[in-house]
């Protein structure tokens, strides 16, 4: 339905939440593990420069008092696999306070467990080119709040290897 032959799938649970991963068939895909927050996987194809490679479809934990699992499981996920990893996805969080507008004021206590996670995985965001928030509650005016919340994160390994990436937000 969607044009690729392949995929993998997690249902939204409500409102919240679904994950889905597709891929053309000269891509091999080794389902690793997943869950409501995540699908990893393991691809590799001929065509690639780097033969073997992991990617990490991710959905952050919502609620904010909760979402210290969602760290403990990228850290877990780490420790899996020391393959070059890309992990992209809706985190729930940002880096930094310049990520979100309007609204009540993000506590640097809020974002240091993104960041702190961000570091132990030896990420480093691909950045993006598009919109620069990537979540809006298009409410008028001063009710207004504008947040980055969606990204790729790729390791030192995944940016030596496919440094030529680079991320759209449409």
């Amino acid at each position: 339905a969607v044009g690729f032959p392949n995929g993998e799938v997690v249902a939204a649970e409500g409102l919240s939440g679904g994950l889905a991963l597709f891929w053309r068939r000269d891509v091999m895909v080794a389902l690793q593990s997943k869950s409501r927050s995540h699908i990893d996987v393991i691809l590799s194809s001929d065509n690639l420069r780097t033969r073997q490679w992991r990617f990490t479809r991710f959905y952050g934990e919502p609620k904010r008092e909760l979402r210290k699992n969602s760290w403990y499981l990228m850290r877990f996920l780490r420790a899996q696999c020391d393959l070059p990893w890309l992990c992209a996805g809706d985190f729930n969080e940002v880096l930094s306070a310049e990520e979100h507008i309007g609204g009540s004021e993000r506590g640097a206590w809020q974002m240091a467990g993104f960041q702190e996670v961000v570091a132990d995985c030896g990420f480093l965001d691909l950045g993006l080119s598009g919109l620069q928030y990537t979540w809006d509650n298009r409410q008028d005016g001063d009710r207004n709040v504008k947040v980055r919340l969606d990204r790729a994160l790729g390791d030192h390994k995944f940016v030596d290897s496919m440094g030529e990436t680079s991320v759209r937000h449409v």
